[in-house]
């Protein structure tokens, strides 16, 4: 006998949870090391960040499930747009936690060591230009090393150029929703960062909450920064994306 969809799903349901649950007890009888990379695939592009696909939801409960449980394991998870489920469980008392990796500031030279860049008195002047973003560097230094003969200086007085380095931004600027579009238009207008209520000011009618989830789901995809500065909170673009989307004409909001 053939079973029919809403018999088969609770089926599935149950292997699913069993499955979690017999993978947390392994990581409470061993400890084990477990790496979960590039978690943003199975978020659906067009929606607010951490919305799961349709099929990968369980993805969303096998994070709560390992998160509230009691074991002596870790689970390291890399993604460009934070979990909800990371969200809510993590604290700098609680064992869930969650490290944004900014620039790398002068640290970032080493890359450019590595990649063979012998102007060291311009790694400054180059990490600056990218924010420190270890991909962006790697990428643009191969560019430097092919089409400028290892010279950083010759490179940076063309102006800032990102190459296949937009195609991830670009991968990143697609998924948004049209609010997000439009939030992300705006700051790249700015000049100088602009304050969370100034910046509602300029943005197409929507309600507040809806502007806050906007707001929120941009910063946990890692696309807007939050500076402090004298007791003033401030919104600003990574350099890089700025650069992208004036490049392009701002972005497609439909």
């Amino acid at each position: 006998m053939v079973n029919n969809s809403s018999d088969s799903e609770p089926i599935e349901t149950t292997i699913i949870a069993d499955g979690i649950w017999q993978l947390i007890k392994c990581l409470q009888r061993d400890r084990c090391l477990i790496i979960l990379d590039e978690w943003e695939t199975v978020f659906s592009p067009n929606r607010l960040n951490g919305t799961y696909q349709n099929g990968y939801q369980d993805y969303g409960e096998l994070l709560k499930r390992v998160g509230k449980s009691q074991h002596q394991s870790c689970l390291i998870l890399t993604s460009t747009e934070k979990p909800k489920e990371i969200a809510a469980l993590e604290g700098t008392n609680l064992p869930i936690r969650s490290l944004r990796l900014g620039s790398l500031g002068d640290n970032a030279g080493e890359i450019l060591r590595d990649k063979g860049l012998a102007e060291t008195k311009q790694y400054s002047n180059l990490i600056d230009a990218y924010s420190g973003n270890p991909l962006a560097l790697k990428i643009i230094a191969t560019t430097i090393q092919d089409v400028f003969g290892g010279s950083i200086a010759r490179f940076l007085s063309g102006g800032l150029f990102l190459g296949d380095f937009s195609d991830r931004i670009s991968s990143q600027l697609n998924r948004l929703t049209p609010l997000e579009k439009q939030i992300i238009s705006q700051l790249a207008a700015e000049s100088q960062p602009i304050s969370p209520n100034q910046l509602r000011l300029k943005i197409p009618p929507c309600s507040d909450s809806e502007y806050i989830q906007g707001l929120e789901s941009l910063v946990r995809r890692s696309l807007i920064e939050i500076d402090t500065q004298n007791s003033e909170t401030l919104c600003k673009l990574q350099i890089v994306v700025r650069n992208y989307v004036q490049i392009n004409s701002g972005l497609d909001e439909s």
